[in-house]
């Protein structure tokens, strides 16, 4: 379980993940709904995939991203990881040049 901070607020956390594919995209907003693939990350297996919420910009699916955030449980989806910040990752992750 995720600590709660005084104001109440979940903990952040952050992960690693590769987009696999956004599930849904606001038409008038940056609110999307995405499918990420965990390269490393501290709650969950390695190669698990989360759904990850927020505003974002344009993202390329394919392509590694650090996702910062917090776990909320909504009762018609269930966990989502909640990202209020993210970077794009361009570290070789994989141990190749």
């Amino acid at each position: 379980m995720i600590a709660a901070q005084k104001n109440s607020r979940p903990a952040a956390t952050s992960f690693i993940g590769v987009l696999r594919r956004a599930a849904f995209v606001a038409p008038n907003s940056f609110y999307q709904v995405l499918y990420v693939q965990v390269l490393e990350a501290p709650f969950v297996k390695k190669q698990a995939e989360i759904t990850v919420v927020g505003r974002f910009g344009q993202l390329k699916v394919g392509q590694a991203y650090r996702f910062i955030g917090y776990w909320q449980t909504r009762a018609r989806f269930g966990n989502q990881f909640r990202a209020v910040d993210y970077q794009e990752v361009r570290e070789d992750l994989h141990g190749q040049e």
